[in-house]
């Protein structure tokens, strides 16, 4: 959205709880937009099609998978 230039300096709010904000009506748009990106199809890993939203949970659980070592 801001490289659409759809969110504006003017825009972003300060609180009393966050040093910088979204004004309501903008981060209701942003959360759309990014919900609406969640459901795009893309090509991923050996050119098979899956949403972002199953590419994301896939790439989390094998974080999880992930033993740190000391």
């Amino acid at each position: 959205m801001v490289e659409e230039k759809k969110i504006k300096k003017g825009d972003f709010i300060i609180t009393e709880n966050y040093p910088t904000g979204l004004g309501e009506d903008v981060a209701k748009s942003l959360i759309e937009k990014i919900n609406s990106n969640f459901n795009v199809i893309y090509r991923h890993k050996n050119n098979k099609q899956h949403s972002y939203q199953i590419i994301l949970q896939n790439d989390l659980q094998q974080l999880t998978n992930i033993k740190i070592e000391k």
